[in-house]
C-alpha cells in the first residue's frame, strides 16, 4: 500500500463519488516505488462495492481525466471483466505523511461497509483521524465536501458506519461531533 499515493489520491478534485472510491482503490493497490498497481476491474469493484459496469466507467473517466494510466493489459480469455491490467498513477516526490503512521486508513482501506458511499465517508474519516487523532472533528459539512457527497448522504452514512459498529461520534458542545475507531482501540493500535 503507498501513503504517498492515497493521500495524492484524497487531494484530487474528483466530482464523481464513483471516481473518487475508483482512484481511491487504484492509490491502495500502488505499489511504493512505481506509483503502479496491476489488479482486475473484479477486485476493483469488490474493494468500492460498486458493479463491474460502473467501476469500468468510473477509471474511463480517470483516465480522460489524466488521473490514471492505463500501462497494459493481462491476457485472460475467460472472462470480459477479470482481464487484469495494470495502472499508473501520474504523479511524483508527494511528500511523505507524519511519523504517526496511516492505522486507521489501512484498516479502513479493508473494511465492507454496504456501500460505496459509506466506505468513501470511513477512508475520508480514517485519513483525517490519522493526520490528528485528537483533531478528528470534521463536521458533515467538510466531510460532504471532501467526499462531493450530499450532506443528506454523508449524514445518513455516518449513522450507519456507528450503527454497524465501524465508527464512534461524540458530540462536543460547541465543536461539534468527534470521531473514534473502536475496532483499533480493540486491537490496542492506538490508545482511545
Amino acid at each position: 500500500m503507498s501513503e504517498k499515493a492515497i493521500k495524492w489520491a484524497f487531494n484530487q478534485d474528483v466530482e464523481n463519488a464513483s471516481e473518487r472510491a475508483a482512484l481511491t482503490a487504484i492509490a491502495s493497490l500502488c505499489n511504493e516505488t512505481s506509483n503502479e498497481c496491476t489488479t482486475c476491474l473484479a477486485e476493483l469493484a469488490r474493494i468500492t462495492e460498486l458493479n463491474l459496469p460502473a467501476i469500468g466507467r468510473a477509471i474511463e473517466r480517470l483516465e480522460e481525466a489524466g488521473l490514471v494510466e492505463h500501462v497494459t493489459n493481462h491476457a485472460n480469455h475467460d472472462e470480459k471483466w477479470c482481464l487484469g491490467s495494470t495502472y499508473r498513477l501520474p504523479f511524483c516526490g508527494y511528500e511523505a505523511l507524519g511519523d504517526q503512521g496511516h492505522m486507521a486508513l489501512n484498516w479502513a482501506m479493508t473494511k465492507k461497509t454496504g456501500k460505496a458511499t459509506n466506505n468513501l465517508v470511513l477512508i475520508h474519516l480514517a485519513h483525517r483521524f490519522d493526520e490528528n487523532p485528537e483533531k478528528c472533528t470534521p463536521t458533515v459539512g467538510e466531510l460532504a465536501d471532501q467526499t462531493e457527497l450530499s450532506v443528506r448522504t454523508v449524514r445518513r452514512a455516518l449513522q450507519e458506519l456507528e450503527d454497524g459498529g465501524y465508527i464512534e461520534r461524540t458530540l462536543h458542545f460547541g465543536i461539534g461531533w468527534s470521531f473514534r475507531f473502536p475496532a483499533l482501540e480493540a486491537y490496542g493500535l492506538y490508545g482511545g
